[in-house]
């Protein structure tokens, strides 16, 4: 259970990290 628990939140963040890389990325190809 706590080890799945891990997983999710793992997932959690690297979804955000990609997120904030695309937006960033976005950000940076408009201005």
């Amino acid at each position: 259970m706590g080890s799945q628990r891990k997983t999710k939140l793992n997932c959690l963040t690297s979804s955000a990290l990609i997120r904030e890389k695309r937006s960033a990325k976005w950000r940076f190809q408009s201005g």
